[in-house]
């Protein structure tokens, strides 16, 4: 049985959240350039975990109701 490789730092964005984060950007690359300067990113794929729930967090705030 071999041991997986230790996690260093913050995981990589999950499934659920690129598939959330694809859903709430609805393919508006101004609002994904948004997102990517907030976080400071050069790509949406760029963001782990961290950084994809607070981009998540912010763009529920700035969907129209």
């Amino acid at each position: 049985r071999r041991n997986p490789a230790p996690r260093r730092g913050i995981p990589p964005i999950s499934d659920a959240q690129r598939r959330l984060l694809d859903r709430l950007l609805d393919g508006d690359p101004q609002r994904a350039d948004e997102v990517c300067q907030r976080a400071g990113v050069a790509t949406v794929g760029a963001l782990n975990m961290k950084q994809a729930s607070e981009a998540i967090d912010w763009l529920k705030t700035q969907v129209p109701a």
